[in-house]
């Protein structure tokens, strides 16, 4: 839906469809964040974003930054913007097994995307910023707080207007979890996950 496309636009890249891969203006807002704030922020675009998440390591030095900014910009001569951000939403995890925004609707919601309404939309596009973190499933008071400040950024951006901001901020969360099975993931994410509940220790639920 639209609302999932303009969620996910205030959460990560307001200008994306004005800058040619990389942000420069993000990227001083960023350093100017970090100096005066001691707060670190991302200037990432949502081009650097998935060549890093598809290309590249999460390694933090300036060789890969400068890495993920060259290939954005060769994304962005191959693709358009449309293109790019059907390949995105497409892509990127979204907590409990779920890649792309189409198998998180039907993880978390029980429903293909194209139904999910403007709190269920920007609720999953805030579990992007970490799924460990943000999934409902896990957490659900501060998936529903990520939630709520995308909700106000669509708002601040003009995608929605107030009204429809505070009636998606008091929709209740009504998760449908769909079971997970081998017949859904495979036989090498089940060999993973059994792999990785032996060395770490912890349960295959968390």
């Amino acid at each position: 839906p639209k609302h999932v496309q303009e969620a996910l636009l205030s959460a990560e890249d307001i200008r994306f469809y004005s800058h040619p891969g990389v942000d420069i203006q993000g990227i001083l807002a960023a350093a100017w964040a970090d100096i005066t704030r001691g707060k670190t922020r991302g200037g990432s675009t949502l081009s650097q974003q998935l060549m890093k998440i598809t290309h590249l390591t999460n390694e933090q030095t300036l060789t890969r930054k400068l890495q993920d900014a060259r290939l954005a910009l060769e994304l962005e001569r191959v693709y358009t913007k449309d293109e790019i951000l059907e390949m995105y939403l497409n892509t990127m995890y979204f907590g409990n097994g779920a890649y792309g925004i189409e198998a998180a609707a039907q993880s978390y919601f029980g429903k293909p995307a194209k139904e999910l309404t403007l709190a269920e939309g920007a609720l999953l596009i805030g579990v992007l910023k970490g799924p460990g973190i943000y999934a409902p499933h896990l957490n659900m008071e501060k998936s529903v707080q990520r939630r709520n400040l995308i909700l106000g950024l669509m708002h601040d951006y003009g995608f929605i207007t107030e009204q429809q901001m505070e009636k998606a901020k008091d929709e209740e969360v009504k998760l449908k979890l769909q079971p997970r099975t081998s017949a859904n993931y495979g036989f090498y994410i089940d060999a993973a996950e059994n792999e990785a509940i032996e060395l770490t220790g912890i349960s295959r639920e968390d």
